[in-house]
């Protein structure tokens, strides 16, 4: 994709997001519901590109294969929410307090580890809602989860095995130049109506989400939740 097309493809996706936001109202339904449309929305144009572009058959990413959830993921605050929703609305209360007690533990041994280390700690910490070398979250991952594949699961094999950050993955650079641009224009929103919209590490943006009575009303006054 061209630089006209992702500035296009951002500025559609800034329209879609407004128009969410006057005809839903700044309430917490209209934020899945905006996620819900754009996951789509990019993963629709991802297909269409990959298909026009024959790379769709190349890329090898399939149910079962692990190799890129242990590492450490990032996501947009509205992500957050989202997720900490579904919890909320599907975890029991163990699970909900199994799941803090893991992000707890994980938090507590990355804390004061070097650059140099955390590559390495992260390859032997699968991400929290792997289960079964599944994703438990699937429908609702955030843009980053979306955004990574590969062409080769030796690659991914490989680079798992030899805990190195550098390792070479060959990808298309479609779904990296999509997701992203959905993701800056769901940002741009995001910080003109004064809401926190800055990058956050899944783990304590969680463990945040979870602890606080109610979220998303603080987020949507624009309180710094996640940067304090």
């Amino acid at each position: 994709m061209n630089s006209n097309e992702i500035k296009s493809l951002i500025k559609k996706t800034e329209d879609m997001v407004s128009g969410f936001f006057i005809t839903g109202g700044e309430k917490w339904e209209t934020v899945p519901l905006i996620l819900k449309k754009l996951y789509q929305f990019g993963g629709d144009l991802v297909d269409q590109t990959e298909k026009k572009e024959n790379v769709a058959r190349r890329i090898e990413c399939n149910v079962g294969c692990p190799y890129c959830c242990f590492t450490r993921v990032t996501l947009m605050p509205c992500e957050a929410l989202h997720i900490g929703q579904h919890i909320r609305e599907n975890y029991s209360l163990r699970q909900t307090d199994a799941l803090m007690k893991k992000i707890s533990n994980i938090l507590r041994l990355v804390k004061g580890k070097s650059p140099d280390e955390l590559p390495s700690f992260w390859r032997k910490t699968p991400c929290i809602f792997l289960e079964n070398d599944k994703c438990s979250i699937y429908a609702i991952r955030p843009f980053l989860c979306r955004a990574w594949h590969s062409l080769s699961v030796d690659q991914c094999r490989r680079a798992f095995e030899s805990d190195r950050e550098d390792a070479e993955i060959d990808t298309t650079p479609f779904r990296g130049a999509i997701y992203g641009a959905v993701h800056e224009g769901l940002t741009h929103v995001c910080r003109s109506m004064g809401c926190e919209w800055e990058t956050t590490d899944i783990l304590s943006s969680l463990r945040i989400v979870l602890a606080h009575p109610d979220p998303f009303s603080a987020w949507i006054k624009g309180e710094r939740l996640f940067r304090s």
